[in-house]
């Protein structure tokens, strides 16, 4: 009898240790496989994996069987959701179909879970739990899929690409539609209409596939080129999402880069615009400033001109506030100088404060040129001196005041003893004898 069933596999062909960087190659090299989540500390761990193993080698290939340390691989059991060990999860096809935690509680538990293994049917009683562990797994195994010298590629193109595209004039809907188109399957990997392109659709023709630089960034991201040019297809049953993402993230980064660009240019462009402003407000100034000033000098030369043939003449009453000022020609006679001030009054005298001077009738026919009054002087009318207001010359009043000054306490004290005596001897005391002459104020005003 011929038996049915494969030659058996050596153990290290099938059974793998998985870890957050090997377990997503290790997804799409065994679309078919097992993953054990276990810890050395475990005792049902201990009986359930030497099981699995051994499972795993008699199938002969038809599945493979991943370990994973739940202690090394928090990310791993994060995103499987594991709450007790051992779990076992049935991957087929790029998703987790079925699931068991602790010991199988009997043989036609296991006998299920590995028809839904080799099937690919999906539990229907946890269906959603399961759609979202195989999200979280894909998100985990991804994110340390790309080394460094992947992610620089990554980085030097799509400069590259976006130097180009940028050129175009439809470059910001372009970028747009390579973004949702990778967006959609970031969101939702399992999705198989996500993962094909169809490059002959009008739209994704006009925006996409007409421009070979956003060609190029869906290739870069992970899409292949099917059927001659026709579709792109990203291939595998697990999706490399550490390429869509950083391809997403570096458009967005080249086009955050670009419109801070174009807001430096614009705010240069206006500040290079307000300095021209104030540049040309500034000239214009200068140029009014100028304008004013050489008026200013027109003015004043005329004026000069003017005040050459004139004298200048400030006049006021002497007592009053009010300040006139005449312009009278230099060669008017100080006659003419008064006429044009209306006159004086009988008695009054004309006085120049600058010149210090009194004009007297000689001075009548005289020039104010030849009397020194130019370019220009201050004048007051001044009124007579009158003594019935109590006015004094100044002669007399010097007199009176020496007068007053003469007397002394002695000649005081001895004039009192005889008013009509008109000089004493005074004995000053020490045998020294003066004689003092004494003018009584009030004889002298008898005598008047």
């Amino acid at each position: 009898a011929l038996s049915c069933a494969p030659p058996p596999s050596s153990k290290s062909s099938v059974v793998h240790s998985g870890t957050t960087s090997t377990l997503l190659p290790l997804l799409n090299s065994h679309p078919t496989s097992i993953i054990d989540v276990y810890a050395s500390w475990c005792g049902p761990c201990k009986s359930l994996t030497p099981i699995l193993e051994e499972m795993t080698v008699k199938s002969g290939g038809l599945f493979h069987l991943i370990k994973v340390d739940a202690d090394a691989e928090r990310p791993i059991v994060d995103a499987l959701k594991v709450e007790g060990l051992p779990s076992v999860f049935a991957v087929k096809g790029g998703k987790i179909v079925k699931r068991f935690a602790g010991m199988p509680k009997s043989q036609e538990d296991m006998k299920e879970f590995m028809m839904a293994l080799m099937e690919g049917n999906v539990d229907s009683a946890d269906s959603g739990p399961l759609e979202e562990m195989t999200k979280s797994l894909n998100r985990v195994v991804s994110a340390g899929a790309m080394t460094f010298g992947e992610r620089e590629k990554v980085d030097t193109f799509m400069k590259r690409f976006y130097e180009q595209l940028k050129e175009e004039e439809e470059c910001k809907e372009s970028l747009n539609v390579i973004c949702r188109l990778i967006n959609n399957v970031i969101n939702d990997p399992t999705s198989p209409k996500y993962r094909r392109i169809n490059l002959t659709n009008p739209k994704i023709t006009s925006l996409v596939t007409k421009y070979p630089p956003a060609v190029g960034m869906l290739k870069l991201s992970g899409f292949k080129m099917k059927e001659e040019g026709s579709f792109m297809e990203l291939e595998g049953d697990w999706i490399d999402l550490s390429r869509l993402i950083s391809v997403r993230d570096r458009i967005e980064a080249l086009r955050r880069d670009e419109e801070n660009r174009e807001r430096e240019r614009i705010r240069k462009k206006r500040d290079e615009g307000e300095r021209e402003r104030v540049r040309i407000q500034l000239e214009e100034e200068e140029k009014e400033r100028i304008l004013e000033e050489e008026a200013e000098e027109a003015e004043r030369s005329l004026e000069k001109a003017r005040l050459k043939d004139f004298a200048v003449v400030k006049y006021r009453r002497s007592g009053k506030k009010k300040v006139t000022t005449l312009e009278v020609p230099k060669t008017s006679t100080l006659s003419d100088l008064i006429s044009s001030i209306g006159g004086l009054p009988p008695s009054h005298s004309l006085v120049c404060t600058n010149l210090r001077k009194t004009f007297t009738p000689n001075d009548m026919s005289s020039t104010l040129e030849s009397l020194g009054m130019c370019p220009g002087c201050n004048v007051v009318i001044t009124p007579p001196p009158s003594p019935s207001d109590g006015s004094e010359s100044l002669s007399s009043r010097e007199l009176k005041k020496k007068k007053k000054g003469s007397h002394t306490m002695q000649s005081v004290g001895i004039y009192s003893k005889d008013d009509n005596a008109k000089g004493e001897l005074i004995d000053g005391g020490g045998g020294t004898v003066y004689e003092q002459e004494v003018t009584s104020d009030e004889e002298e005003g008898g005598e008047e």
